[in-house]
């Protein structure tokens, strides 16, 4: 799973070492500058984490009066979901909860919200069968429906749009797709 944190607490810091231990992938801070914990890398550096795709977020400030980053307010906004840890240890139930979840909105989820989202549009134009498979690596998740017999451009358009908004709509957000529909 990929974890981007937002901040650079202490807590973060063991959290991250732990999720490294467990098989993880932590995305790079959000924060550029250490002296500037409220400057954002996508202003400063021009790239963000949540472009690359995180598959949750995690922020452990220590006080309760800090302020959220500003990478927690892009997660949110990307549909990230993200676990507020606190000034709680890193055994916080929230993150294993949150580890769950993320695991729920898997592959297997978003394959069969856009196979149910294939069959239907299908059906609205008369076409047989078709089948989606999905291939995802660390920046792009790739949505390949195969649908039986010649299809022209404006129909595989519409199958590719309905698709998109299928993925979108299963939850899982942050990262870039790709869809492509072949004729079989």
């Amino acid at each position: 799973m990929r974890i981007m944190l937002t901040d650079r607490s202490d807590t973060s810091t063991t959290v991250a070492e732990g999720l490294r231990t467990d098989g993880h992938e932590i995305v790079d801070l959000c924060l550029p500058d250490p002296a500037s914990p409220l400057t954002c890398r996508g202003l400063v550096e021009h790239r963000c984490p949540l472009d690359e795709g995180a598959d949750l977020a995690i922020t452990a400030l220590q006080h309760p009066q800090d302020a959220p980053s500003a990478g927690t307010v892009c997660a949110r906004r990307a549909g990230v979901p993200v676990v507020s840890l606190g000034r709680h240890d890193v055994t916080h139930p929230d993150l294993g909860s949150a580890l769950a979840r993320v695991a729920e909105l898997g592959d297997d989820h978003v394959t069969a919200t856009v196979q149910v989202a294939l069959q239907q549009v299908l059906a609205e134009m008369g076409i047989d069968d078709g089948d989606v498979v999905l291939h995802r690596d660390a920046v792009c998740e790739q949505i390949v429906a195969t649908v039986r017999g010649p299809l022209d451009d404006p129909t595989r358009s519409r199958i590719a749009v309905r698709l998109l908004d299928a993925a979108t709509a299963s939850g899982r957000h942050g990262r870039r797709r790709d869809v492509a529909v072949r004729s079989a």
